[in-house]
């Protein structure tokens, strides 16, 4: 059983990429990627709305780039505003 960590969502997002391996996330993987979709929803909205700062943007923003479907995910509500 894998912790869910940056280091093992990297690793197999990109086993996943290559088409040689899927896996169905365990439920506590799945509690943990739902608090980091509500996380870019927070900060989406924070944002545009002015509520928060850029170097706190930067760091959160720096944290969700490293989780692979958290940061597309995060980077399609980016472009939705455009």
């Amino acid at each position: 059983m894998y912790k869910l960590t940056y280091k093992n969502l990297r690793k197999f997002h990109q086993i996943h990429l290559d088409g040689n391996y899927e896996r169905t996330p365990t439920p506590s993987e799945t509690s943990e990627l739902n608090q980091m979709y509500h996380l870019s929803n927070r900060l989406y909205l924070s944002s545009k709305n002015n509520k928060i700062s850029n170097q706190n943007y930067i760091k959160v923003a720096s944290q969700l780039d490293t989780l692979p479907l958290v940061s597309i995910y995060f980077r399609d509500l980016l472009k939705s505003d455009i």
